[in-house]
């Protein structure tokens, strides 16, 4: 059968084009010519192709086609329509044939043509308390105004950070930068899950689009310019904040005023274990045997693979009597590979490890569907709980993204985000689970894709993981968490993230640090990401542990592995499966350090996530918009990574003592050293007190168990500058039974020597 295929936006996507499918440009301005590339099935000989087209309804043109080339048996032509005027609405359809008795016709499509003016006084007004404000330009059609363009004064040089996610470079420039939430696995550049469309410069200028509207910055020589691109979509304009302060970090805070992060439960700043390929509870169990047999703390475990894969809220293997509203537990009935969660769930628990399960805002649509999918499924089409097309279809994940073929619950729908809601209560409520890792989000492609409300996917794609967070927190509670990878500007108001899917090598390390510093410029304070990588085959044995290192000095700290594809016999990324691969049982011995070190710093991590949130700052802060940065006020960590295994930095201002070797170094110099036990430089700052958690053996890389401040390590020696309960505070030493002073030398080649006194031992004369 001959078929036509013309897709005038094609993906309608600013990183995916499918340019022998589209018209050239989507959205023609006035003048612009108009070129019209199509597909026709079968290729054959004598085959033309032509496009009958009219403009404001005038007398029909017939145009013909160009055959460009064949490819795979499907012929590649391109027409061009001309040029236009603005206002004029063009129609076309595209024929294809051996003449015109034997063509085929697709559907009929269509263009308004629109030019960029001046926008109104009115709008102007808004922005002309800027002193960098310059110009404003609105596209038209004569009858309604869509796109904005706005036109700011850039200094010579000057710098400029931001756009939330995205992991080529701290410093922006090179390039435009669009923020468009989108599902770039692995190897992301540009491209994030969790974009913000705010961007501030050095000397004190912050630009923040508050839409969700796609909106671009390109940088200039001697200007900025601000897209909002609403994809054919009426828009009134007026979304544009500008702050002129003092500081960038100034306008840092403003963008925090916004994005409002929450602080959450102390439990999530231990470390976490998962892998994708846990999908029974043996495996489960089997992972809580092995952390508890070397000995190695865990407060957080993830399980992904839980689910029937259909509805995403249902033990696989369970069974129920199908039911269109909420199920409470006592109606299920487990079975294998999940035959009792409530009793895994309660081992866990028993062990102080909190439990988060997998989820994703999709319903599958399969052919061996179980009775309750099926129910499910006729309920919410029923009720039209589905992200839908504008002419009433069903939309569905475009062939090739991530869920191809699966119906998206439509999360704007207030109706729908209660049943999606009531299907997830029982995972709470019941069986005590503490938290969801809400994957995906990035789902909504094509303009005629539309919501509740009818709102196009052209401003709700963005704004649909603010939606999906929201919902699935008013599941969970404030005191449980989600852990997410797809963002906006709202987001981390209801949930912490990780940066996203990348390999294992040197290469994505660097690239998941400059994207986690990113973010923490844009918003948002607590992320971390899958140490070492989660795909392909497993990381070295120098990665993992430069990897861990690092990770021990962010704010979320979670392996994570993606399924095993080989070559060997599982891919974690735990430290008893890097250990068995590698036959070098020290992996478990270092790794069991590296997680004490971090459960003993729990309290100044918790500290100092409490001062990020009221302060509005970033917990992990780039030290002068480079991969050097502050862990909170006190500690600041220089990694190497680039693999070279030389540490070059410049350390701030003041004294600091490294917490590694247990020497003093000076502030406002430039160093650089071959690195020897360790692959980053970790420094105190001197004279700081930060609270600890101080493990029963009195060796803070030691294992231990509990969140609470029960000493002091003081930045300085104990030779040299004895401690005076005087010089400490009411509040410092409430609870607190021992204090730290360094000592010049290392303990056990792994980190600085330290002297602790019990508190009524230190001298107070």
């Amino acid at each position: 059968m001959s078929q036509i295929c013309h897709l005038p936006y094609g993906m309608d996507d600013p990183y995916l084009n499918n340019l022998s499918l589209q018209r050239i440009p989507k959205d023609p301005l006035a003048d612009e010519e108009v070129l019209i590339n199509f597909q026709t099935f079968p290729m054959q000989a004598g085959q033309r192709a032509w496009i009958i087209s009219s403009v404001n309804g005038m007398p029909h043109v017939k145009t013909r086609a160009r055959f460009d080339y064949a490819q795979n048996g499907w012929a590649l032509w391109t027409c061009c329509l001309g040029r236009f005027r603005k206002g004029d609405k063009v129609r076309y359809r595209i024929f294809s044939g051996l003449g015109e008795t034997t063509a085929v016709s697709s559907d009929e499509f269509e263009f308004d043509v629109k030019a960029w003016e001046n926008c109104s006084t009115s709008e102007i007004a808004l922005l002309n308390h800027s002193k960098r404000f310059l110009s404003c330009f609105k596209l038209t059609d004569g009858k309604n105004d869509f796109n904005r363009r706005y036109i700011f004064k850039r200094l010579p040089k000057e710098r400029f950070f931001g756009m939330g996610e995205h992991y080529d470079s701290i410093e922006l420039g090179g390039r435009s930068y669009t923020a468009h939430v989108f599902d770039q696995y692995k190897v992301q550049g540009e491209r994030g899950y969790a974009p913000v469309p705010f961007i501030f410069s050095e000397n004190g200028l912050g630009l923040f689009a508050d839409t969700g509207y796609r909106t671009s910055f390109f940088f200039n020589e001697e200007t900025i310019e601000v897209l909002i691109d609403t994809l054919g979509q009426q828009y009134k304009g007026n979304d544009v904040i500008v702050w002129e302060k003092a500081s960038p970090q100034e306008v840092v805070s403003q963008i925090y005023n916004i994005s409002d992060p929450k602080v959450p439960p102390v439990w999530a700043f231990g470390p976490w274990i998962s892998a994708n390929e846990w999908n029974n509870q043996n495996m489960v169990e089997n992972a809580l045997n092995e952390s508890i047999r070397h000995d190695l703390p865990c407060t957080v475990m993830v399980i992904e693979a839980w689910s029937d894969e259909q509805g995403f809220y249902k033990f696989n293997g369970a069974k129920n009597k199908p039911a269109v509203r909420g199920i409470n537990l006592e109606e299920y009935s487990f079975s294998c590979p999940w035959p009792d969660p409530q009793g895994m769930i309660k081992k866990l628990h028993d062990n102080d490890i909190k439990v988060i399960l997998w989820q994703i805002p999709v319903f599958k649509i399969l052919d061996d569907a179980d009775e309750q999918h099926k129910k499910d499924l006729e309920y919410a089409l029923e009720k039209k709980y589905f992200v839908m097309k504008k002419d009433g279809t069903l939309y569905t994940i475009p062939p090739g993204r991530w869920f191809e073929g699966s119906y998206v619950i439509d999360l704007f729908n207030p109706q729908a985000r209660e049943w999606f809601k009531e299907k997830r209560k029982y995972l709470i409520d019941e069986l005590g689970v503490d938290g969801f890792k809400t994957d995906g989000g990035e789902h909504l492609w094509g303009r005629d894709t539309v919501v509740y409300g009818g709102i196009s996917a052209a401003q709700a794609r963005n704004l649909f993981t603010e939606k999906y967070f929201e919902t699935e927190k008013e599941v969970v509670g404030q005191d449980k968490i989600l852990f997410s990878r797809a963002g906006y500007t709202r987001s981390p108001s209801s949930t912490l993230f990780w940066v996203g899917d990348e390999d294992s090598d040197i290469q994505a390390l660097k690239a998941n640090i400059v994207a986690g510093l990113n973010v923490s410029l844009c918003g948002n304070p607590f992320w971390g990401w899958d140490i070492a990588g989660f795909s392909g085959e497993l990381p070295s044995v120098e990665l993992y542990r430069r990897s861990l290192e690092i990770a021990v000095f962010t704010p979320i700290f979670q392996i994570h592995s993606e399924c095993n594809m080989g070559p060997y016999k599982s891919a974690e990324r735990t430290p008893w499966n890097m250990a068995d691969i590698f036959n070098d049982s020290s992996i478990i011995d270092y790794y069991r350090k590296i997680v004490s070190l971090r459960m003993s710093l729990i309290p100044y991590i918790a500290e100092q996530a409490e001062k990020s949130v009221n302060q509005k700052q970033p917990l992990t802060k780039a030290y002068n918009f480079t991969t050097d940065y502050f862990f909170g006020e006190n500690i600041f960590v220089a990694p190497d990574l680039d693999g070279n295994n030389i540490l070059e930095f410049i350390l701030p201002p003041g004294q600091w003592i490294d917490l590694w070797e247990g020497k003093e170094y000076s502030g406002g110099l430039s160093y650089k050293y071959k690195c020897k036990n360790h692959y980053s430089g970790v420094f105190i700052r001197k004279g700081t007190v930060l609270p600890i958690n101080l493990p029963p053996s009195g060796k803070i890389s030691d294992p231990g168990k509990g969140f609470e401040k029960n000493a002091l390590l003081i930045g300085g020696f104990y030779e040299k500058e004895k401690p005076l309960l005087k010089n400490l505070n009411a509040g410092q030493i409430e609870n607190v039974s021992f204090i730290g002073l360094f000592e010049e030398s290392q303990e056990d080649g792994f980190m600085a020597k330290i002297k602790w006194m019990r508190i009524d031992e230190v001298d107070n004369e």
